[in-house]
């Protein structure tokens, strides 16, 4: 009678073939962990840049209108502030006024109804409403006629009534009308909840973390 011996596996065998299937998964996973790692990094590090980026943005278009439609005497830079005189440490704060406008000419000097609906004649009358603040700036010497405030407004013979009468500030043809000037306020702030210093904008109504 004929005897078949099955071959197999020892013990010895399967214990260094566990060792070396250890060994190489705990090297594919430190790899796959480092990867991971690497890419939250990048990732982190992509995020940053793009919020740098619109950071700048905001801050180079909001620089570039400094000025715009502000007469002379109001500074475009309102405030500067380096801390301050008690704490150099304290937040430091940049307000920059501009227009958003829209803007546009006087086209007559002269005044329909003084005194009543003071109507004047401009060259365009898109983007104003009732109820807007304006400003007249003579066009010569960027001196401000005066602040007014719109009570009416006719498209068809693109006129603007106003709550006073400016003829009687010298008003001439060719000064330039322009909504009331803003204010945008860039400061830094330390989040109480990370520690971290954060860049805020506000615009007189709504401040936001940029």
């Amino acid at each position: 009678m004929k005897r078949y011996w099955q071959s197999g596996f020892g013990m010895v065998e399967i214990l260094v073939t566990v060792a070396i299937l250890s060994i190489v998964l705990a090297g594919l996973y430190n790899l796959f962990n480092s990867q991971v790692r690497s890419f939250e990094a990048q990732r982190d590090v992509l995020v940053t840049q793009r919020d740098i980026r619109t950071s700048l943005s905001l801050i180079e278009r909001d620089v570039r209108m400094a000025g715009f439609g502000v007469p002379r005497g109001s500074n475009p830079v309102a405030a500067l502030q380096d801390g301050t005189v008690d704490d150099a440490t304290d937040p430091d704060t940049i307000s920059i006024n501009f227009s958003p406008g829209p803007f546009t000419y006087l086209i007559s000097s002269a005044v329909t109804s003084p005194g009543v609906d003071n109507i004047i004649q401009v060259d365009s009358i898109a983007g104003f409403q009732v109820g807007n603040t304006i400003n007249i700036i003579n066009n010569s010497d960027n001196n401000l006629i005066g602040t007014y405030v719109i009570t009416a407004i006719d498209t068809g013979n693109v006129t603007i009534s106003l709550d006073a009468d400016p003829s009687g500030a010298g008003i001439d043809v060719g000064d330039f009308v322009v909504r009331d000037f803003k204010t945008i306020t860039y400061s830094t702030a330390i989040d109480a909840g990370t520690g971290r210093t954060e860049l805020l904008r506000g615009d007189g109504v709504i401040q936001s973390t940029i």
